[in-house]
């Protein structure tokens, strides 16, 4: 559902111009898979531990190096990004994560979503999130999460 748009000048470049942008990515961890939401959403065999999730996320708020979380580096000049909100929420059988930050590497936030579910799956201890981010190496990191449950939320452009 669109809540608002805003027009934005002709040229308005998203990757260069926008000051902000919010990512959600959605799991279904029960029992059953919904046929509706397969597209909308990561399946989980193993439930998660969203409060898990959450405490090992954490650590990745703020202004870090996120070379860790990107596929295919280096695609930009600098793997620095401040993460300014990350949540993790449940809704019964659904976990989302949200995670909005100044920009974004290529596959950041399915690579930030694989990584914490490894927590939540309880295959890796909370501490090993500021293990993989400190290491800045892909290969540390967990899998990254299918696309299916990436959104991007909004965009943040201050003219």
């Amino acid at each position: 559902m669109v809540r608002s748009v805003e027009e934005a000048p002709p040229a308005f470049d998203a990757n260069r111009d926008a000051v902000r942008k919010l990512y959600r990515y959605v799991m279904h961890d029960g029992p059953v898979p919904n046929p509706f939401m397969r597209k909308y959403c990561c399946p989980c065999k193993v439930a998660l531990d969203a409060r898990a999730m959450a405490e090992a996320a954490d650590v990745l708020k703020g202004e870090h190096d996120f070379h860790s979380f990107e596929t295919g580096w280096p695609n930009r000049k600098s793997s620095v990004r401040t993460i300014t909100h990350l949540s993790v929420n449940r809704a019964g059988e659904y976990i989302w994560l949200d995670v909005e930050a100044d920009g974004f590497l290529y596959n950041m936030v399915r690579a930030i979503a694989g990584t914490l579910m490894q927590v939540g799956r309880g295959y890796w201890p909370i501490e090993m999130v500021a293990e993989v981010m400190n290491a800045e190496d892909r290969t540390i990191a967990g899998p990254t999460a299918p696309a299916q449950g990436l959104f991007l939320m909004r965009v943040t452009y201050e003219p």
